[in-house]
This record gives C-alpha cells, structure tokens and sequence, in this order.
C-alpha cells in the first residue's frame, strides 16, 4: 500500500447515500492528495460528485473501480454485496472497506480473497459536515488517520461493541423530540417560538460543551451537581417519580434486541 505521502487512490463501489456523504466530507476536509473513483450506479448522484471535484471520476463498472484505486469503500446493501463481491477481481494492493453494518466481517471475508484486509466504518450523515462520531473496526493506523480528518474517530473491540454504539444513534429522534417539547412549552408561556428556540438550543450547547469538557472518570455524576431544593432538583425529582430516566435504557434494549435479531437474519 502507498505510504503516507502518496496520493491516496479510493474507489466507492456502490454511492447511495452515506457513500455520497463520505465523498462530499473527503473533498471538503480530506487532507491528503487523492484521487476518488466511483461505481457507476446512482448516475444523477455520481453526475453530481464528480462535478464538485476534478479529483472525482465515475468508472464504468465496480470492476474499473478496483482496477484504479488501492481502498475500496464498500457502501451497497446487503443483498447486492452478495451479488456483486464474489465476481470482483481483487489485487494485492486492495484494502477493503465495509459501510454495512448489518453484515459481519467475518461474512465479508468468505466473498473475498483471503489476503485482502478488511475493515468496517460506520459513519453518520453528519461526516458531510465534518462531525460526528466514526465507528473503525478494527483499528487500522491509516484508516483512522484518513476518517479523523472527516469527524471523531471511535474504535472498538469487537463488532457487539460495535452494534451497541449504532443503537444509541436511535436517540436521534427522541433527542430532537425533547428539543421540541422544551421549545413548545417556552412558546407557551409568553415567549415566541424563535425566542424559546434561541434560548434553548444555546443552553443544550452549552451543557454538551460542558461535558465534553469534563472527565469521563466524573461525566457520569454531571447531573448530581444540584443546589439543595434548587430548581435542578425540583426538575430530576419530578423525572424520576414518573421513571423517566431509567426508560431511556428500556429504549436502548429494545432498539439493540431488533438490531440483534435482524442481523442474525442477514
């Protein structure tokens, strides 16, 4: 493989929606010199991609990716991975790289030539912007290098670590819920709703900051720094009467369960 100083050649076999995000990040906050090359599926998509950059260029099949870059990113579904590896011709300069959550890298290397390395990325939408939280498995020094400049970089150990992380992304919309119940109920008590909105979501952003600021050895006490009989209190008491905090584990266990059970299937 090319060392640090070389342009990096990647190619994307299949670009739907989070493959697209990838590329979009990679042209706006990559910091290596790369060339970018894409299937020729999705064509308005790819049309699109390779207009935003002289560096992006749509093959003329998922074997013409291969055949031009050295880190495949993986970004098809699970039923056209089936399809489609197994009749890929692979070299021994090719690092493989799997965006499909559902299927095991154990999977992924029975469709493949046993010397060709494989890791799984699972990014968020967010990466377009350069945020966000990238899951790697396994650690690889280079892959990792090449997605922190794209968001925050998460390793784990295993791929039940993994799919534990992916759960907690179900909180999108319960997260975005709670942001509109707060502002709703600011609305309701003489304020507008941009006033009630511009309150709150500086006060959110200010408590995350705060956190992030904090040691993991103390973040899990955060919320004990309450005045006696302060409003803090008043307001987690009120929670916790109706177990309103101990449902957001519920939550988590159901979202894993229907994970779990629907990889299994795959």
């Amino acid at each position: 493989m090319e060392n640090e100083k070389a342009v990096l050649k990647i190619g994307f076999v299949g670009v739907g929606t989070m493959a697209s995000a990838i590329v979009r990040a990679l042209i706006s906050y990559g910091s290596r010199d790369m060339q970018i090359f894409l299937s020729p599926r999705s064509a308005e998509r790819t049309k699109k991609l390779a207009a935003a950059s002289e560096n992006v260029h749509v093959a003329a099949s998922n074997q013409e990716v291969l055949d031009n870059a050295d880190w495949i990113v993986l970004g098809v579904t699970p039923q056209v991975a089936e399809e489609a590896l197994p009749s890929l011709k692979f070299g021994g300069n090719h690092h493989l790289i799997t965006l499909i959550s559902p299927v095991s890298l154990s999977r992924i290397k029975e469709m493949i030539p046993a010397n060709i390395e494989v890791n799984k990325v699972v990014p968020l939408p967010f990466i377009e912007h350069g945020k966000g939280p990238i899951l790697l498995y396994p650690d690889n020094k280079k892959i990792n290098s090449l997605f922190s400049d794209l968001g925050h970089v998460v390793t784990v150990e295993n791929e039940y670590q993994l799919d534990a992380l992916i759960t907690i992304t179900a909180l999108a919309s319960p997260f975005y819920r709670i942001l509109s119940e707060v502002i709703d109920w600011g609305s309701q008590h003489d304020l507008s709703v941009e006033k009630s909105a511009d309150y709150t979501l500086s006060f959110f952003e200010a408590l995350l900051h705060r956190a992030q600021e904090t040691g993991t050895d103390e973040i899990l006490d955060l919320w004990r720094e309450m005045t006696p009989g302060g409003l803090n209190l008043k307001a987690t008491q009120s929670l916790e009467e109706r177990s309103g905090f101990s449902m957001w584990h519920d939550a988590l266990n159901v979202v894993l369960d229907f994970f779990a059970r629907n990889n299994s299937e795959e």
